[in-house]
C-alpha cells in the first residue's frame, strides 16, 4: 500500500483495518476449541458429526458476526467522531465496512480451514493459501492506483470470498458437507432486515447508538428460543 499511496493512507487504513477485525475475535477461538473433535471425527470417519460441527461453526459465527456488524455500521459515523480531528480519518469510513464484509465472509464459511488441516487433504490448506497470496498481490495492483485504500478492502472482500469458496467446494466434492443450513439462513435474512431498520433510525450520537442497541437486543430477546436451539443442536 505505501508503495503505491503514501504514508498517511496506510495510517487510516491501518484504523480501519483494526475496526473492521474485530468480529476476527470469535472465529479464533471457536476454530483452536474445536480442531482436536475436526481430528478426532476425520480418524474415526465420522462424517455425520463433521457435517454437525462445520454447520454449527458456520451458524454461530454468523449470528454473533451479524450482531456486531449492525452495531459498528449503524453508529460509524458516531465512532469515528470520537476520535480527535476525526475529519482527517473520513476517508476510513467506507473501508472498515469492505473490512468488514471480507471478514464477515471468512468466518461465514464456518470452520472450513480446520477441517482441511486436520484431514487427509491438509495439503490443500497450503495450495489455497498460496492462491490467496497471489490474488491479493493481483487485486492490489490493479484496484489501489483507481481507488486508493478502498481498493485494499475490495480486494480483500473478493480474495476471501473466493479462498473460502474454494475451499468450500474441496469438503463438498471430498465429504458431499456444505456449512450452510436452514437455520443460517433465517439468521442472514433476519439480521439483513434489522440491520436495514438500523441504518435508517433517524437519530444519531449516544442517543441513536443506545437505540439501535435496544433494537439488536429486541430482535435476540424475540428469537431466543430458535437461537438457544440453534446453538445446543
Amino acid at each position: 500500500l505505501s508503495l503505491l499511496t503514501d504514508y498517511s493512507s496506510v495510517g487510516i487504513y491501518g484504523i480501519a483495518f483494526f475496526m473492521g477485525s474485530v468480529i476476527d475475535g470469535i472465529r479464533r477461538p471457536i476454530n483452536q476449541m474445536l480442531a482436536p473433535q475436526f481430528a478426532k471425527a476425520w480418524n474415526t470417519n465420522n462424517t455425520v458429526l463433521l457435517s454437525k460441527l462445520y454447520k454449527k461453526t458456520a451458524t454461530v459465527q454468523v449470528l454473533i458476526n451479524i450482531l456486531m456488524v449492525i452495531m459498528i455500521l449503524s453508529n460509524i459515523d458516531w465512532i469515528f467522531s470520537l476520535i480527535p480531528n476525526s475529519e482527517r480519518f473520513n476517508e476510513a469510513i467506507p473501508v472498515v465496512g469492505w473490512v468488514l464484509l471480507a471478514r464477515f465472509i471468512d468466518s461465514s464459511f464456518g470452520s472450513n480451514g480446520e477441517i482441511i488441516g486436520n484431514s487427509p487433504y491438509f495439503r490443500f490448506n497450503f495450495y489455497f493459501s498460496s492462491v490467496l497470496i497471489l490474488l491479493v498481490i493481483f487485486l492490489n495492483l490493479y484496484f489501489i492506483p483507481s481507488y486508493g485504500i478502498v481498493g485494499v478492502a475490495f480486494s480483500g472482500v473478493i480474495s476471501m470470498l473466493l479462498f473460502n469458496s474454494m475451499k468450500a467446494l474441496l469438503i463438498y466434492r471430498k465429504s458431499g458437507m456444505l456449512p450452510f443450513s436452514l437455520s443460517y439462513l433465517k439468521i442472514v435474512i433476519v439480521g439483513a432486515i434489522v440491520f436495514g431498520v438500523a441504518m435508517y433510525i433517524p437519530v444519531d450520537g449516544f442517543i441513536g447508538t443506545l437505540i439501535r442497541g435496544l433494537l439488536v437486543l429486541g430482535m435476540l430477546l424475540l428469537n431466543r428460543k430458535f437461537i438457544i436451539t440453534t446453538i445446543k443442536d
